[in-house]
C-alpha cells in the first residue's frame, strides 16, 4: 500500500467515525486522565497521531478513541489503533492492539467554586494485533500494559 493510500484510508475511516457520531459536548483532561466522566449518554471520539524513528526504522500509530457515558459517573471506552512499522529491509501495517477501559467516579462532593471526586480507571489491552509478520505490530513489549487500574483524584 503506497503511503498516498494509506493517508487517503486513514482520512475516510476518521471521516466515517466522525460522520457517524452526534453532537459532542465534554471531554476528558487534555494532558492526563482525571476523575472527571461525561454525562449519561454523552459521546466522545477523538484520534490521537505517534511517530518514532530509530535509525532506519519508523513507527507511525494513528489511533482513534470512543467513549461513552453510561451514567453520570460511569464511562467506557475503546480504542482502535492502526500501525505503520518500516525497518531497513522490511514493513508491516494493521490493526494494532485494541484498548478497552472504563472509568467510575465513586465520589463527589460539590462545594462553592470546588468540586472534589475520586475516580478509579481501568484498562485491558489484550493481544488483537495482526501477527506472524515481521516487523510484528506491538514491538516494544516493555512498553506494553496489559492491565492498568488507577485511582485518580
Amino acid at each position: 500500500m503506497s503511503k498516498m493510500q494509506y493517508h487517503s484510508l486513514f482520512a475516510l475511516g476518521l471521516g466515517v467515525v466522525l460522520g457517524l457520531s452526534d453532537d459532542v459536548y465534554g471531554h476528558d483532561p487534555i494532558f492526563s486522565p482525571g476523575p472527571h466522566v461525561l454525562f449519561e449518554g454523552g459521546k466522545e471520539v477523538h484520534a490521537e497521531f505517534h511517530r518514532s524513528e530509530r535509525g532506519n526504522e519508523t513507527e507511525n500509530e494513528a489511533t482513534i478513541a470512543l467513549n461513552y457515558g453510561l451514567t453520570g459517573d460511569w464511562v467506557a471506552g475503546l480504542e482502535l489503533p492502526y500501525q505503520y512499522l518500516k525497518g531497513s529491509d522490511e514493513r508491516n501495517d494493521g490493526i494494532g492492539d485494541l484498548t478497552f477501559s472504563t472509568k467510575y467516579r465513586f465520589w463527589r462532593l460539590d462545594s462553592l467554586g470546588v468540586q472534589e471526586s475520586m475516580a478509579t480507571l481501568f484498562k485491558v489491552k489484550p493481544d488483537t494485533a495482526s501477527s506472524g509478520e515481521s516487523p510484528p505490530l506491538e514491538p516494544d513489549y516493555r512498553r506494553r500494559r496489559i492491565v492498568c487500574c488507577q485511582l485518580l483524584e
